[in-house]
């Protein structure tokens, strides 16, 4: 009696397992890419985001794997630009509503009295990239 208990713990572990990798969910952080690495002042960085995700169904974080549906994906997400440096300015801000595949774009728009070096992408407070603002 025993032994057909384990068996069908280890066989339901088997078929969790194997949802989890054939899930349509990511569990990655969210990241932004940014059309340039430097930006001058006066002038626009587009960042594609990705992984805009709610909830995590590979690790069981969702229930996807037993819904059979993906995980959720954030309703809308609002990017700044904020200096590196005492006090972390924020330089820009935008947001957008995500797409299905839990993509963005944003357009972070450089004040023309922004100073020159490094600033952080953020999104809900997660560093998510970085460019440099040229002198």
């Amino acid at each position: 009696m025993r032994r057909g208990a384990r068996a069908a713990v280890a066989a339901g572990t088997m078929l969790v397992l194997a949802g989890c990798v054939q899930s349509a969910c990511s569990c990655a952080a969210p990241a932004g890419e940014p059309s340039a690495a430097e930006v001058a002042p006066g002038e626009s960085v587009t960042v594609e985001l990705s992984n805009l995700w709610v909830d995590c169904c590979d690790t069981g974080g969702g229930w996807g794997w037993i819904t059979g549906r993906s995980s959720t994906v954030l309703e809308n997400v609002i990017v700044t630009l904020e200096a590196v440096e005492p006090g972390r300015p924020v330089l820009a801000e935008a947001s957008d509503y995500p797409a299905d595949n839990a993509t963005a774009s944003v357009v972070l728009e450089i004040p023309e009295d922004a100073e020159p070096g490094p600033a952080e992408i953020m999104l809900g407070g997660i560093p998510i990239g970085t460019v440099t603002i040229a002198g």
